[in-house]
C-alpha cells in the first residue's frame, strides 16, 4: 500500500511541476500595441518627469487645441507622434515634435512587461 501512494505522489509531483513550468514564462517586451485611451495610460505608463509637457507645442499656438497620438514602445520612449489640428492656426514644426518627443516614461509596476501602448489625448 506504501509503495502505491509513494508513486501516487511521485506522478502527482510530476504532473504539479510540469504544470507550473507555465506559469514561468521570460519577462520579455512585447510586441503587440495596445490602444489605451488618456486615463488608462496611467496604468501601463508614468511620465518621467511626472507631467506631460505640451508647453513645446503650445508656445507659439496658444489659441488652438489638437489631438495628439503618438505611441510609448517598451522602452518609454515616445514614437509614431501624429498631431492633428482642431481649432486655431496651429502649425507645429519639426523642432516642436523633437522636443515633446524627449519626454520619456517609466513602467508602472503591473506593467513588469513594458507592454507599448498608443494613446490620443485632445489638447485645449
Amino acid at each position: 500500500m506504501e509503495q502505491i501512494l509513494t508513486k501516487i505522489s511521485s506522478a502527482v509531483l510530476i504532473i504539479f511541476m510540469s504544470g507550473c513550468s507555465t506559469f514561468f514564462q521570460p519577462l520579455s517586451h512585447s510586441s503587440n500595441v495596445l490602444k489605451v485611451n488618456s486615463t488608462e495610460l496611467g496604468n501601463y505608463w508614468l511620465v518621467k518627469s511626472k507631467t506631460l509637457d505640451w508647453s513645446a507645442f503650445l508656445r507659439n499656438n496658444q489659441k488652438s487645441s489638437f489631438a495628439a497620438t503618438f505611441t510609448i514602445n517598451s522602452d518609454g520612449q515616445i514614437e509614431h507622434l501624429y498631431l492633428k489640428k482642431i481649432t486655431g492656426e496651429f502649425k507645429p514644426d519639426e523642432k516642436m515634435y523633437e522636443d515633446f518627443s524627449k519626454q520619456t516614461f517609466i513602467a508602472t509596476y503591473s506593467n513588469y512587461r513594458h507592454q507599448p501602448v498608443t494613446v490620443t489625448m485632445k489638447i485645449n
